[in-house]
Order: structure tokens, then sequence, then C-alpha cells
């Protein structure tokens, strides 16, 4: 009865239950969105089959762009934003204009964050899901007048905003629409109960961080704003929701089917016309009705896609009422099978190898005449990337990098020489660097004697990341710190911090990711390339890495140095490329520190 009341009352003020909300959304992980369109398909709807054969949208009547010069204003911490800047007679004279699309980032505002492991907050604010900071938490608010066409009258408009990072909420006319997340996707919202003829005011807030960015977290450069086109368009009353379409072939990969699902609001005719890459009209087929329709389209002997052969037909789906046409929407498809069968991916039943891969003119060929390779396995060791000029691995503790004056044979050095030499005896193996027997982790061998004098002599500029993991006694100080100091080393061959200015700079930046305060598992990423450098830092610091009795270590939880070489990045001295490899935190040390 209480709801009954106020939906009464909200419709006699000419409210909305959308508008009646607190704005929590970027906060709140059980909303994701608030009044968007429900996802679809990707097309667009054209206005005559004319305009869809051309396939230009931007050349249609049901189209108008967005992009272009918005007011723009920025501030860098969250709750510095503007909260009335969508309302139709605010003054935004002084605020800057920026380009839609584009990122703040490349475009003065803010800095970009490459951030490989980890959240982009990392330095200043502990994980916390789903809380995200508002300090730092940049929010760019925008601003753009648009004039609505006159055509337009009595259909249904949409607003189209290609990806939106981390999030948006929009306003049009000083009223509020929805709220978006989902940043690579894109959004789109019913705006027609909210525009009017002739002159809009459309307004939307982006922040740099909101919940959702918790499950966005890769390996790539964070930027903020609008990374895609935006524009709106329209639709008659009726139209064509979404357009499902699932390609298949028979058993023996010759014939197709495909089998299509439209979602249509209102009541109508669907024709569906499937033509060749030629313009032929190889099937076709009519939906009457409203709701959900399906049907399926047989196809004898199609052109086959491959990556090598990607051959495409397209479907165009015309929604009729009466002899009417309302809209046409074109889509392309292919005929294709994927299947996974005794191991082998196959595609249209067939496994591509490179026996059989065709040859064209002017391909060169390679012959090698070595032995190949031959399998290896060993406990202490795991080859991660092999190519003819490194072997990088992943090394057990307790095995030496390289032979010392007692011990010869038990050393990733022979174990690997061995190998190649089974493959090839003129093969050899070259030592790049090393590390610790009781540490764990990625390393790097050369195959070649150039290679090895290329990356020795540019090491610090060709090693772009060297990251290690440890468990530690005690809790730091601070979650994150950069420590430079000076190290030398003493008769007894053991490292440590010197404050008289002599012996070599050592830098090493670390940071916290969890404790139990007796124990903390940490980060940590070097920038110098120093003897026990990172064993006899956290020891001068007053927080030594737990088994690590001559580094002042009091405890052993696991019965081992808990030092890892996680992660290993390079310039590939032959290719340019940038190899990056990383292992996973071994799981004695998460739960030691947890």
């Amino acid at each position: 009865m209480k709801k009954q009341l106020l939906s009464c009352c909200l419709a006699a003020l000419g409210l909305t239950a959308i508008q009646a909300q607190s704005f929590n959304e970027w906060k709140d992980p059980e909303v994701n969105s608030a009044n968007r369109s429900a996802m679809h398909t990707n097309y667009f709807a054209f206005a005559s089959a004319d305009e869809a054969k051309a396939g230009i949208k931007e050349n249609s009547t049901n189209f108008m762009t967005l992009n272009g010069l918005w007011k723009f204003n920025w501030v860098r911490h969250a709750d510095a934003r503007p909260t009335d800047f969508y309302q139709t007679n605010f003054n935004d004279k002084g605020w800057d204009d920026l380009q839609v699309p584009g990122v703040w980032e490349l475009n003065g505002y803010g800095d970009p964050i490459y951030v490989n492991v980890g959240y982009a907050w990392r330095s200043q604010f502990k994980n916390n899901p789903p809380l995200v900071p508002t300090e730092n938490n940049h929010v760019g608010s925008y601003r753009k007048e648009i004039i609505l066409p006159a055509d337009w009258k009595g259909k249904e408009i949409f607003a189209h905003f290609g990806s939106v990072t981390s999030n948006m909420y929009l306003w049009v006319n000083g009223r509020y629409v929805g709220y978006s997340e989902d940043s690579k996707l894109e959004a789109e919202f019913n705006l027609t109960n909210y525009l009017k003829p002739g002159k809009n005011v459309i307004a939307f807030q982006v922040f740099r961080w909101c919940d959702g960015s918790y499950l966005e977290d890769q390996d790539f450069f964070r930027y903020s704003g609008v990374g895609r086109d935006c524009y709106l368009y329209a639709r008659d009353k009726k139209y064509i929701q979404d357009i499902r379409i699932t390609p298949d072939l028979d058993s023996q990969y010759k014939d197709g089917t495909l089998n299509i699902a439209v979602d249509l609001k209102g009541s109508g005719t669907v024709a569906l016309d499937l033509t060749d890459a030629q313009g032929n009209s190889i099937a076709t087929a009519d939906l009457k009705g409203s709701g959900k329709l399906n049907t399926t389209l047989t196809v004898s002997n199609p052109a086959k896609w491959t990556a090598e052969t990607p051959n495409l037909y397209t479907l165009t789906a015309t929604l009729k009422n009466g002899n009417n046409v309302v809209e046409v929407i074109p889509v392309k498809v292919g005929f294709r099978k994927i299947e996974l069968k005794g191991g082998q991916i196959l595609v249209n039943g067939k496994v591509t190898r490179q026996f059989d891969a065709p040859l064209n003119p002017n391909d060169t060929v390679g012959i090698n005449y070595g032995r190949g390779k031959v399998e290896f396995n060993n406990p202490l060791l795991r080859i991660v990337w092999e190519d003819d000029d490194l072997i990088v691995i992943n090394k057990r503790e307790g095995l030496l990098s390289v032979s010392t004056d007692r011990i010869k044979e038990r050393t990733a050095y022979r174990i690997l020489s061995d190998y190649l030499k089974e493959c090839d005896p003129r093969n050899k193996i070259f030592v790049l660097h090393r590390l610790d027997r009781d540490t764990s982790g990625i390393m790097m061998f050369a195959k070649n004697q150039k290679v090895k004098e290329q990356l020795q002599s540019n090491w610090s500029e060709a090693i772009t990341q060297r990251t290690y993991v440890a468990v530690i006694e005690g809790r730091p100080e601070k979650d994150t710190d950069l420590i430079v100091s000076n190290l030398v080393e003493n008769k007894h061959m053991q490292v440590y911090v010197t404050q008289d200015g002599d012996g070599k700079e050592a830098i090493t930046r670390y940071r916290l990711l969890q404790t139990n305060n007796r124990y903390s598992l940490v980060e940590l990423d070097l920038e110098t390339g120093r003897k026990n450098q990172i064993r006899a830092q956290m020891q001068s610091i007053g927080h030594p890495i737990a088994g690590d009795s001559k580094y002042g270590a009091e405890t052993n939880p696991a019965g081992r140095l808990m030092l890892h070489a996680r992660r290993l990045c390079f310039i590939h001295p032959v290719t340019g490329e940038e190899m990056r490899f990383e292992t996973r935190i071994p799981e004695k040390f998460t739960s030691t520190a947890k």
C-alpha cells in the first residue's frame, strides 16, 4: 500500500522512480546500470533498403552524431565534482572544450597509468571491494546543446555511447536518465520521453574509478573518458529490439544452416533475405507476429569462413507494417564450425598443419639442418619459453643457477646445457644473470655468444621490469615505499647496507600485498640488480625475509627462503619485441601471510 501511494505521489508530481535515487551507483556492487536499454547484437537500423545497401550509418536519416566538442569540466578528486551542472540554466562559459570521443589523459587531464598486476590506485589505497578511493578519483562532466531533427517527431530516440570509462551518469534537459558501467561495452538509453522539439541539453558525468573497476583489471594503460563514437538514432514505435544469428554446418561440413532469433517490439512482418558477396539472394523467409520469433534457413554448400578465406554473406532483416518498410537491418554472417576434438581445434573439420600450409608466389622456405627438439622434463626447473636465441625458465628453490667450486652437476646451467646438447652437440648455453640457490622463479639464459654480449652490455635498458615477491617478518611501517641504499660485501661474502657513502647504490620499490601482522607478503620491483639486494635491504628496514637466517630472520615457516622471482620483462635483442613472463605466487607464500 505504501509503495502504491508513493508511486501515485511521484506521478502526481511529474517525477519517476528513476529520479528518486541517491547517486551511489558508482560504489554499489548490486547496480551496474539504471534505465539502460538492454544489450543487443551490434547493428544499425536503416530507414530504407537503399540506405542499408550503402551501409553507412552516418548518411542515414535515422542518425545524428554526438561526436565533436563538448563543454568539459575536470576535477582531481571525486568529492569536488559539480552536482548541479546538468541543469538547463547552468552557466558553463568558463568550462573547457573537449573532443568526443577522446580520453582525458591524452588531452592534458591527469596522467596515463600503466599497470600490469594490481589496481591503478595501489600506491594510495588499500583494496577494499567494492569501495574505491575518492582521492585522485578524477571526474569529468560534459554538457552539449543539440537541435533535434524535425522529422524525428513521433519516433523512438536512442542515445548510443560507444565506450565510457569507468561509468556514466546521464541527464537530458535537467532530468536524470540513467546510469551505466561496463566501460568497454556500448551503453544505450531511450531518450524519447526526455527530449523535446528543437534545442536540448545533454549532460553526463564520468568517474575515473567505480566499483566495477575491480572487475576490469588487466595488463593495459588505464585511460578515462569517452573512447568510441557517440550518436543519437531514431526508430519507429515498432522496431527490432535484437537479432541473433547462429550459423552451423552439417556433419560433413558441406551444407549450412542459419538459426535466426528476432525480438520484435510491436507486431509486424520481418522479411529475411540472405545474399552472397555478389548480391545474389540465397535464401529467404518471413517472420510474422510480435515478441520473440525464430526460423532456420538452409543453405546448400555455402562458401565457408576461415581466417584464410573470410567469406561473408549478408542477412538483411526488413521490418514491414503492411506494405510499408519500417526499418532495414543488414548483418554480416559467415558459415563456420569450430570444434574441439582429440585435443585439437578444428575449423570446418580441418586442422591447419605446418606441413600442408599453402604456399604463395614469392614465399620464402627456410630449411633447418638441426636435429630438432627433444622432450624436456626435469622436476627442478621448467622451460617457459625457448627460441633460437633465449631460454626462459622457472627454477625451483634449492637449485643453483651456475656451478661453484663444490657443486658442478646439479645446476640450472648444467641441466639446460645437457638438454641443448642432446638436441645438437654443437649447442651451447650462456649465463646472463643468477638467482640465489634458495630463490625460486623466472630467470633467463642466452643460446649464443652474440645475444649474451648484446644483453649484458645493455642490461639496464634491455630489462624493463624485474619483480619479486617475498614473505617478510612483521608488517612494514609503510604499505609502499622506495628503498635507496648503498651495499657493500664483507669478507664473509655477506652483503650489508652501509651509511658511509661507499659501496654500490641499490634501489628497490616494494608494496604490501597482504599481511597478518606476523608475516607480510610484499611485491618488490628492482631498479638495480645488486647481489643479495632484496635480502640485505629488507633486513635493513627491520623486516628480513622469512627463512633467511643469513640476513637476520628469526623464523622459517616454509622450510625455505621465501623469495620468488615472479616477473621478468625485457626487450628481445633480436626481434625487438617486449617479452613478458610471469609466474604464480607460490601458494605457501599467500597462506603464510593470510
